[in-house]
């Protein structure tokens, strides 16, 4: 946010911000939903004809090409150039979520031919990588003496990270236990094309999880603009708490340690007989919590539309606990479940899955042009 300021201010100011700073990741959004859509398509036809491990490690080569890149850019002034700098950022952004788009179809294909319980490893990882990509925001806002300097201690270390991963990716080849479950995946490659017919049925044997999931990810799409909107109450009053911690803690870390806590307490317990009332669940919590987070502290450019009825910081940390650690349990089951909506089919778990991921990139670029209205809407 600090590269997109008005310049005519010494510090950043949610109070003051740009038009390039109120719908940068709504604009971001929208760039990269149609090309996170066509390769998701293409993906879930033909992607078993390259190599499954190429894919994986091609996917977290560019990954580390992009963070080094983000880290140079931290260091270049682009006072000047703000708004040629967001393309580059836009296009930057773009060729990492197709990256992840093919990285994520792949681990789904990769994690259906191990054990359910490894699925299951695969969350608490998420959520843990989540938790240390908060946590040292917070260190570098601790230790950094501006906005450049704690942004670059971010990038490098993060790049670190992720050359780090791409090492132990290539070292995983190595393993027994690996290469038992993963298999030959030159057999993969000689299979024809899927057909849609033959994925539209894996999808209907886990329609409950599609569903749920779809839900609750397109809730996310429609609140995500908003809650990067929202400051402290107090914000403004000197203190650190609510100058610098506030928003990483509250609007990130919070919600972090409930998906991970979600994640934790998750259990396949969805069945064929009981999948209505998980998928009523999950509506009931989307029309429960959403509407919430536009009722908070959010300042916008202009005089906002909607009335600020929840102005309290602990509002806000109330809300934001009982979406997340919900909405987390209830995803972590809908995909834990997918195993047992298939009578334990690994063919059809493996379809599943890969559906399920890519319905998900189309809802995501389905629904990406609402973060600016709902942006707007304020």
């Amino acid at each position: 946010m600090y590269k997109f300021r008005n310049t005519t201010y010494d510090n950043w100011d949610p109070y003051h911000r740009t038009p390039l700073q109120i719908y940068y990741h709504s604009v971001l959004s929208i760039v990269k939903a149609v090309p996170m859509m066509i390769v998701s398509l293409l993906a879930a036809k033909y992607i078993h004809k390259l190599h499954l491990r190429p894919r994986l490690l091609c996917t977290t080569f560019i990954a580390c090409v992009v963070f080094v890149s983000l880290t140079i850019f931290v260091v270049i002034d682009t006072d000047d150039w703000q708004f040629m700098f967001l393309v580059i950022i836009a296009i930057i952004m773009t060729v990492l979520s197709v990256a992840g788009v093919i990285y994520r179809l792949s681990q789904t294909r990769l994690l259906a031919r191990f054990p359910i319980l490894y699925m299951k490893f695969d969350m608490y990882g998420s959520g843990c990588s989540s938790l240390f990509s908060i946590l040292l925001q917070i260190v570098s806002l601790s230790i950094g003496n501006d906005p450049i300097s704690r942004a670059f201690i971010f990038f490098v270390c993060g790049t670190a990270v992720v050359i780090l991963t791409f090492i132990l990716a290539l070292a995983s080849d190595h393993l027994q236990f690996y290469r038992y479950y993963v298999g030959n995946s030159l057999e993969d490659t000689q299979q024809p094309p899927k057909k849609f017919k033959e994925l539209i049925r894996s999808g209907l044997c886990i329609w409950p999880s599609i569903v749920q999931f779809l839900i609750l990810i397109g809730a996310w799409m429609c609140t995500a603009s908003v809650t990067n909107l929202i400051v402290s109450e107090h914000y403004g009053n000197g203190n650190p708490w609510n100058e610098k911690y506030f928003v990483p803690v509250v609007s990130f870390l919070v919600p972090t340690l409930a998906d991970c806590f979600g994640k934790y307490t998750a259990k396949p317990i969805m069945t064929r007989k009981n999948a209505k009332w998980f998928v009523l669940a999950s509506f009931l919590q989307v029309v429960t919590f959403s509407p919430l987070y536009f009722f908070c502290n959010a300042p916008t450019v202009t005089e906002r539309q909607i009335p600020i009825l929840l102005p309290h910081d602990w509002q806000y940390i109330t809300i934001t606990i009982l979406d997340a650690t919900s909405s987390s349990i209830l995803i972590g089951i809908c995909t834990l479940s997918v195993s047992r909506l298939t009578e334990g089919d690994k063919q059809k778990t493996e379809d599943g899955l890969l559906v399920m991921s890519t319905l998900t990139y189309i809802c995501v670029g389905i629904l990406s042009p609402l973060g600016p209205l709902t942006v707007k809407l304020l």
